[in-house]
């Protein structure tokens, strides 16, 4: 049923105070996102230069160290979700860590694959089901649920919801790229800086570690809004009234 979320407002609130309360507790799942963020661009970034100047094909090598990263990435973003909730909304009993992740990426793929049959067959649908599933991770982290059941427990959260919804998650990209406007203006001072020194390695080092820093903190506001947006869901949900036996 059709009942009022959250305004923009306080859930702008609530992410801020989730984000302040909660990085503490969060910061050595923060502190390896960053730190396998730097890695990732850092490796890239010194890697693709020599490869142009020699004037070769990127080596086999430098794929498999990305692919370890970006596998090490998701396992550690994971993590952050999964304490996040565990942090946030204590009287939540969760699953083990390797049995969140089991959940979460089976979720995660079960809904990709829907999600994308829908945009091939037709773009809107597409869109439409990525918000209505939106969120099964927190279902199973927060609600305890298996892994259709909390697709189907993310429908029934949004379903007369869904323009407010996808309002909310379309204000959390604006802000995400209002953040990044903001950051690359002061990223390119810090960068033009340090190019002053013409120190090619220094400048490759400190560009990774500002972007690093920019990932690990979108991705953390991402997190909480998400979480205060589902919980604002879960606060004002009205089930359908069960149909009485005759």
């Amino acid at each position: 049923m059709s009942t009022p979320l959250a305004s923009v407002g306080d859930l702008s609130k609530q992410t801020t105070k989730l984000m302040n309360d909660q990085y503490k507790n969060l910061w050595m799942w923060l502190a390896g996102y960053a730190a396998l963020q730097f890695a990732t661009l850092f490796w890239v970034a010194i890697s693709v230069p020599s490869a142009v100047a020699d004037g070769t094909a990127l080596s086999g090598t430098v794929f498999q160290v990305v692919g370890v990263l970006a596998i090490a990435s998701v396992l550690v973003s994971l993590g952050l979700l999964r304490a996040l909730v565990q942090h946030a909304m204590p009287q939540t009993r969760l699953l083990n860590y390797w049995g969140a992740v089991a959940m979460l990426l089976g979720a995660g793929i079960l809904v990709g694959l829907m999600v994308l049959g829908a945009s091939i067959a037709l773009i809107l649908p597409g869109i439409w089901l990525g918000v209505a599933f939106s969120f099964a991770s927190l279902e199973i982290l927060a609600g305890g649920k298996g892994i259709w059941d909390a697709i189907m427990s993310s429908f029934n959260l949004v379903k007369g919801r869904w323009w407010g919804v996808f309002g909310r998650q379309i204000v959390m990209g604006l802000c995400i790229i209002g953040f990044e406007i903001v950051a690359a203006i002061v990223f390119g001072i810090i960068n033009w800086i340090v190019g002053l020194t013409h120190v090619a390695i220094l400048i490759t080092f400190v560009s990774s570690l500002l972007q690093a820093a920019l990932a690990v903190g979108i991705a953390y506001f991402a997190l909480c809004w998400n979480l205060s947006l589902y919980r604002s869901l879960k606060a004002t949900y009205v089930p359908a009234p069960t149909p009485a036996k005759s």
